[in-house]
């Protein structure tokens, strides 16, 4: 099996520069024999698969549905793929690609829940902390991987600056309350269908 390098940045590609308000994000997630993927009770997705409390929201991982598909949410880096390619980088790096077995392996039995991007960018979430209300602006953010240029990253704006500028305790403290609001908040627009979706024009991400 061939990595698919359509997936990979590459010389001639650049930051994506283009309004993407029209465009969907998606992300994969696992299921455990008997579970399911919707709760019965609210009819939306569940919470959890949203990502895992253990996960941290503060930089939550997505890729641009489009070019990135379905068929790639199949990819899965083993440990040493990981070592190698799970790291930003520039969206023009020259980027070998991947080796299968070595560097990644295809999970079938992965799933996948997809967003309207326009639900999330600019968006208030509010959340507690020490008894009190506060709110974060959620920006999404084009953040190119060595093994994924579509891929793309949720963070936070709060009252104490950006989560992801704070000191790691005080991070980790907000990023646990906020967690659990917008864990929840996405779930209701979170779908487990690809939705109609356009695919971005050359020019926005490519100077060839």
């Amino acid at each position: 099996m061939n990595y698919p390098i359509e997936i990979l940045p590459s010389q001639h590609r650049k930051w994506i520069d283009c309004p993407l308000g029209d465009y969907f994000l998606i992300r994969h997630f696992e299921l455990k024999e008997g579970e399911e993927a919707i709760d019965p009770e609210t009819g939306n997705i569940r919470v959890k698969n949203i990502c895992s409390p253990k996960e941290n929201i503060s930089d939550l991982s997505m890729s641009l549905l489009g070019i990135f598909t379905i068929r790639h949410i199949n990819l899965k880096l083993t440990q040493e793929g990981r070592d190698k390619y799970l790291h930003y980088c520039q969206p023009d790096e020259v980027v070998l690609p991947p080796s299968h077995n070595i560097d990644f392996s295809n999970d079938a039995n992965r799933r996948f829940w997809c967003i309207s991007i326009s639900r999330l960018n600019g968006k208030s979430f509010n959340y507690s902390r020490n008894n009190s209300n506060f709110s974060a602006v959620c920006r999404v953010h084009h953040t190119p991987m060595r093994w994924n240029f579509w891929h793309f990253s949720l963070r936070w704006e709060t009252d104490l600056g950006p989560l992801e500028e704070m000191d790691e305790r005080e991070r980790n403290k907000i990023a646990q309350r906020l967690g659990h609001s917008a864990r929840t908040i996405i779930s209701h627009f979170a779908r487990v269908e690809v939705p109609t979706h356009p695919v971005l024009p050359t020019g926005c991400y490519s100077n060839n």
